[in-house]
């Protein structure tokens, strides 16, 4: 609908959100206009107020009236222990030994949830800076690389200023190509030529270098989010990534769902883990089902002190029972039951 008529790239959109973003300030990782919607594109988040014949005024998302949101209820319980090591994990990283820890667990069990909280636990760590990049399900042939070309850009937006693209420029020219919201037109043609008959293992090279640099000046936590939707050139940067020897301040946190090793994306990720655990280098964190106390402690949140009463009780172990500790089906049980 945007591009009517005309040839564009599957690159088009994310590009174009992502000068969206700088022209807003608005960074990725704490949106408050533009808000990224895992696997199905994006939203705006912001607050539009008219003012006039064809005149709005735009307030971010924190400036808007508040709504009810489901913030207002937490619903992140039970997870204390993976928490805590996954902060363990970045105090490992902060001191130069990069870190990697595959969350696991069933859809809806709290994979987002868990790492969304986490990173909210560390976010005023000096320096601090966060990405995210999604894999996701193709049926056919997938553009190689895109959760790391995403999570790239949104570290770029991160760290801001000019000296990521100049790390980029110097450093890892490979990867400015396919990011047009980083160069000019120009630029981008002058680098083509640059690269012609480049080898994909100097585009891998390349790329951890980058991050090596740029962890320097800055602590990295990346979060490449349903890895098992990921293409095999992905994974054989992360194994590539990880298994250098030179220090640095990285946390790769990598979620996926169970996979079957009989599957060919399965079969690939399998390799990859048991490769990396054989060498020390990984850790998983497999998240299991809340028990009935986790239940009581998100009725405690959502309700006060009805959750502490016999019918309180009642109605936890019914919900554990309902949903077998389920979060996503937890949350939505008690949502459903509070509507009736």
């Amino acid at each position: 609908a945007a591009w009517d008529d005309v040839a564009v790239t599957a690159d088009a959109v994310r590009s174009t959100l992502g000068r969206l973003r700088r022209a807003l300030r608005d960074p990725a990782e704490a949106p408050r206009f533009i808000e990224t919607v895992p696997r199905l594109g994006w939203r705006f988040i912001g607050r539009v107020i008219p003012a006039g014949d064809h005149v709005w005024i735009v307030q971010p998302q924190s400036d808007a009236a508040e709504t009810p949101h489901e913030a207002d209820h937490p619903t992140f319980v039970g997870r204390d222990t993976e928490s805590d090591q996954l902060v363990q994990r970045f105090a490992r990283a902060q001191a130069g030994n990069r870190q990697l820890v595959f969350v696991t667990g069933e859809p809806g069990i709290g994979k987002t949830a868990l790492t969304d909280a986490f990173l909210t636990r560390i976010r005023s760590t000096p320096n601090l800076a966060i990405a995210q990049g999604n894999c996701i399900e193709h049926y056919g042939g997938g553009e190689p690389y895109l959760p790391a070309l995403e999570a790239l850009e949104g570290l770029c937006a991160a760290i801001g200023g000019s000296g990521p693209t100049e790390t980029l420029r110097r450093h890892a020219p490979m990867w400015l190509a396919p990011l047009p919201s980083l160069t000019e037109p120009e630029e981008r043609v002058q680098i083509s030529r640059q690269i012609q008959g480049a080898t994909q293992q100097r585009l891998i090279r390349e790329f951890a270098r980058a991050i090596e640099i740029l962890a320097r000046d800055h602590p990295i936590v990346l979060w490449i989010d349903d890895l098992h939707w990921s293409d095999t050139s992905t994974l054989e940067l992360l194994g590539f990534l990880l298994q250098r020897r030179e220090p640095a301040r990285l946390l790769v946190i990598a979620t996926h769902r169970p996979f079957d090793p009989e599957d060919e994306r399965g079969a690939r990720l399998d390799a990859l883990r048991s490769e990396l655990k054989a060498h020390g280098l990984c850790r998983e964190l497999p998240l299991s089902f809340l028990s009935q106390q986790a239940v009581r402690q998100h009725l405690e949140a959502r309700f006060g002190a009805f959750a502490a009463t016999p019918p309180g009780h009642a109605l936890a172990e019914y919900v554990h029972h309902a949903t077998s500790g389920n979060p996503l089906f937890m949350v939505e049980t008690v949502r459903l039951l509070e509507e009736q």
